[in-house]
């Protein structure tokens, strides 16, 4: 594996969590809002 391919395999994981970590966040914001 290469430097390339190993940047970009860490920028899609970066990227990944981000999405995750957002999605956690909205989804817990619902949760929150439909419980009070």
């Amino acid at each position: 594996m290469t430097k390339k391919q190993a940047y970009i395999i860490m920028t899609l994981l970066a990227l990944l969590s981000a999405v995750v970590l957002l999605g956690a966040a909205l989804v817990l914001q619902h949760v929150a809002g439909a419980a009070l």
